[in-house]
């Protein structure tokens, strides 16, 4: 498969800001209750998909009374 783009400078130029910006953010140092925050929002959204994917597990899928 032989794909073939165009880019033109708007497309460079929004490219060139989108790295700009992702390079701002790998480099900021958040404050640590910040980092603290997020891990526990992390943590708890993790186990919310986590425990509704064994729900799906345990009912092989379906949610319904009577399947």
């Amino acid at each position: 498969m032989n794909l073939n783009y165009t880019f033109t400078p708007a497309i460079v130029r929004d490219l060139m800001a989108i790295e700009v910006s992702r390079q701002i953010v790998t480099l900021m140092v958040l404050p640590l209750e910040v980092t603290e925050r997020l891990r526990r929002e992390a943590r708890g959204r993790s186990t919310h998909y986590l425990s509704a994917e064994q729900r799906r597990s345990e009912t092989h899928g379906c949610y319904a009374a009577r399947c």
